[in-house]
C-alpha cells in the first residue's frame, strides 16, 4: 500500500452534504479514498490550520461568490504556495470568463473563434457576422444571442442592458460584453456537434458527446435524441480521437485540472468553444438525467494521481484493496471524512 498523504481541500461549501451536491465532488472524493488519500474540507475565510500536516492543497472553484470566496481562497492559495506545499488547481480565472481561454489561444495560434470584449454597442469593432453575442463568465448557454448584422447587434445590446439594473448582481440580469464570431460547423447531416473532455494533469478523459440541430449545443440536446446518446458513448469508450490537439490547448492556458469544449472544423482540427473551471456534467441538478459514468469515476482517480505525482513525483500506481479508518484532527475549520464505499456519506466530524 502506498503511504498516506494528507490534502486540504479550499471549497465555499458549509459541510460535507454541500460538497457532495455537484458530482465532480462526489467523484472526486471517491478518487481520492480509492488512492489512499486522507482528504479534510477547509472555508478559506476560517483561520488557517496548521499547514504542515497536510502533503496538498486542492483548491475548488464551486460557490466562488459565495462571503468573498475568491478572494479568500486567493490569499489561502498564496499562504499554501509560500510554505512550500503543492498547490492543485487554481484561483486563476476564478470567475470564468470565456474571454481568457479566447486570448490565450488566440495569441497561441491554437483554433478558437474571433472576439472581442466591449461595454457598448459603439465599442464594438468585430464585423464578422454572424456573431454571437453574450455575458463573458456566463455559462451553461445563458444570455447567448445569435446576431447576422450590425443592426441586429446593436439592437440586442440595447435590449439587454435596458432589462439589467445599474448595479448588476450575480444572481440577476447582466449585460452583454462579449462578442464571439461564429464558426459554422454544422454537419452533412445538419447537427452541430460539441465534444467536451476532462484534462487533468497529461490525461484525457472524455466526458460528453452532444449535438443539435440549433446553432447552441447545450446538455439537453444530448438526452433528445437516442443515436446521440449511441455515439456519445462510441466517444467515452473509444476516447478522444487527437488527445494531443486538446492536452496542447488544456497546457497553454496553465492550469492543471480543465474541462473543454471543441468541435470539429472540416479539415479535421479541433476548434476549442472555452474552458470550464467547473465540469457541472453528469449526476448534477441541471443535467440529472445523466447518472455516474465510468469516465466521471476516471476524473476522480486522475486527480488522486496527480496529487501523488505533485506531491512525489511518478510512482508505479496501485489502488489499495483496503483502506484503514482515519484518525480526526480536532481542527476547528476542518471537516474529515473516514474512507468510505463511492455514493455513502459518513462521519462527518466538526469540531
Amino acid at each position: 500500500m502506498k503511504k498516506r498523504l494528507r490534502t486540504l481541500i479550499v471549497t465555499g461549501f458549509n459541510s460535507l452534504e454541500g460538497f457532495q451536491l455537484p458530482m465532480e465532488n462526489r467523484t472526486l472524493l471517491w478518487g481520492l479514498d480509492q488512492y489512499n488519500i486522507e482528504w479534510f474540507l477547509y472555508r478559506p475565510w476560517e483561520p488557517p490550520p496548521d499547514l504542515s500536516r497536510f502533503d496538498a492543497v486542492l483548491i475548488t472553484v464551486y460557490r466562488a461568490h459565495i462571503r468573498n470566496f475568491a478572494h479568500h481562497a486567493r490569499q489561502f492559495e498564496t499562504l499554501a504556495l509560500k510554505a512550500g506545499i503543492p498547490v492543485i488547481g487554481t484561483t486563476r480565472n476564478i470567475e470564468g470568463l470565456h474571454s481568457f481561454y479566447l486570448a490565450i489561444w488566440q495569441k497561441l495560434g491554437i483554433p478558437c473563434a474571433r472576439f472581442q470584449r466591449f461595454r457598448t454597442a459603439e465599442d464594438l469593432t468585430l464585423d464578422t457576422y454572424p456573431m454571437i453575442l453574450r455575458r463573458d463568465g456566463i455559462h451553461r448557454g445563458g444570455t447567448m444571442i445569435l446576431v447576422h448584422n450590425r443592426e441586429e447587434a446593436e439592437q440586442a445590446i440595447a435590449t439587454q442592458h435596458a432589462q439589467c439594473p445599474q448595479i448588476p448582481s450575480a444572481t440577476g440580469p447582466q449585460p452583454l460584453d462579449l462578442a464571439i464570431a461564429f464558426v459554422e460547423t454544422v454537419k452533412s447531416d445538419g447537427y452541430y456537434a460539441k465534444w467536451r473532455c476532462y484534462v487533468v494533469g497529461d490525461e484525457v478523459i472524455p466526458a460528453h458527446f452532444m449535438r443539435s440541430r440549433a446553432h447552441f449545443v447545450n446538455y439537453k440536446d444530448a438526452a433528445l435524441w437516442a443515436n446521440t446518446c449511441n455515439l456519445d458513448e462510441i466517444y467515452r469508450h473509444e476516447g478522444v480521437e487527437h488527445p494531443e490537439q486538446v492536452l496542447a490547448a488544456a497546457k497553454s492556458l496553465g492550469f492543471d485540472i480543465i474541462t473543454l469544449d471543441y468541435s470539429l472544423l472540416d479539415d479535421g482540427r479541433y476548434i476549442f468553444w472555452e474552458g470550464n473551471r467547473i465540469r457541472a456534467t453528469a449526476g448534477d441538478q441541471h443535467v440529472g438525467w445523466i447518472s455516474i459514468r465510468d469516465t466521471d469515476l476516471q476524473y476522480g482517480e486522475a486527480v488522486a494521481r496527480l496529487i501523488r505525482r505533485q506531491v512525489a513525483g511518478h510512482i508505479p500506481e496501485t489502488v489499495p484493496s483496503k483502506l484503514q479508518a482515519l484518525p480526526v484532527f480536532p481542527d476547528a475549520t476542518c471537516f474529515v471524512r473516514q474512507p468510505a464505499r463511492y455514493g455513502r456519506n459518513r462521519n462527518l466530524n466538526m469540531r
